[in-house]
């Protein structure tokens, strides 16, 4: 029963947001379940309730959305840590929001941990706010301190040889990291402060490389 329910709350999720992607309406679905299933009078384990129980009219209006829906580290040992998994949050009102993400943990196991880029706890807005540290995601930044293969990706946080300069409206920006993305191949992160006299609204975003100028984006802020 429950595999033609789920389809079924798929469709009306997709008929409501014909612009959703498949994950984005997983998402819709997965996100806005109760997790409060009770089984043998406590909490039942993930094992059992899997995302919860589905909770149709939520979906049908989430506040976000997320990609990957969910994320999955697989068995782990301590030659593959750090793991990393990064998620894409997408603000699905005309309002602006603040998210707060937290490791809340349903079966416990007393020898291993999760924790968010080293915190148990992360808060964020959309749109983002003057003081905010904003991570871009890059391709075409020139080399990295340390070499890496063609088509393959860095592994670990790799510096950029040229540091790049970030204005928001016009306005610079402290950078306070840039180099490779440690999973993407091709990719760079730049991280950066919103600076604190930006101007709100869409200023538009701007970073420079070695000389070479990005495509101006348009970044909303609160």
């Amino acid at each position: 029963m429950a595999a033609p329910a789920v389809a079924g709350a798929a469709a009306l999720v997709w008929q409501r947001h014909p612009q959703f992607t498949v994950h984005e309406v997983a998402s819709a679905l997965i996100n806005t379940a109760s997790r409060t299933v009770v089984e043998n009078g406590e909490f039942a384990r993930l094992p059992s309730v899997g995302s919860g129980l589905l909770n149709v009219s939520a979906a049908l209006e989430p506040v976000a959305t997320v990609e990957p829906p969910t994320i999955a580290f697989g068995a782990v040992d301590a030659s593959g840590l750090p793991a990393w998994q990064e998620i894409l949050v997408t603000n699905r009102t005309t309002q602006p929001q603040s998210y707060r993400m937290a490791v809340e943990p349903r079966d416990l196991d007393p020898s291993a941990s999760v924790a968010l880029d080293g915190f148990q706890d992360i808060g964020f807005s959309s749109p983002a706010r003057r003081g905010a540290t904003v991570t871009l995601l890059m391709t075409g930044n020139g080399p990295r301190q340390r070499p890496v293969a063609t088509g393959s990706a860095s592994g670990v946080l790799n510096a950029l040889v040229h540091r790049p300069s970030v204005t928001v409206g016009g306005i610079p920006a402290r950078v306070t990291f840039a180099g490779a993305d440690p999973a993407v191949p091709g990719t760079s992160r730049v991280r950066f402060v919103v600076p604190a006299d930006a101007p709100a609204g869409a200023p538009e975003l701007a970073v420079t490389v070695h000389g070479s100028a990005s495509n101006a984006v348009r970044l909303p802020l609160q």
